[in-house]
């Protein structure tokens, strides 16, 4: 899965993604990160360049307050 995420943050940077792409595409990557540890989440980032960590950076911040699950 990381893989993934990797590949997506590359491709950010790389294009322009129609919002209504992006959208679609918004929840697959809430589930990845539903199975990702905060451990796999720090080795991505040190796979990364700097603009690359940047939008990883921002996805996360994203996932955690509106993607992120929170209950008992």
């Amino acid at each position: 899965m990381q893989f993934l995420l990797m590949e997506y943050v590359n491709l950010q940077l790389e294009m322009r993604m129609e919002s209504s792409v992006r959208e679609k595409l918004v929840p697959g990557l809430y589930a990845i990160f539903d199975t990702t540890t905060m451990e796999g989440r720090r080795l991505i980032g040190a796979r990364l360049d700097a603009s690359q960590r940047a939008v990883f950076g921002v996805l996360i911040k994203d996932y955690l307050r509106f993607g992120k699950w929170k209950g008992s």
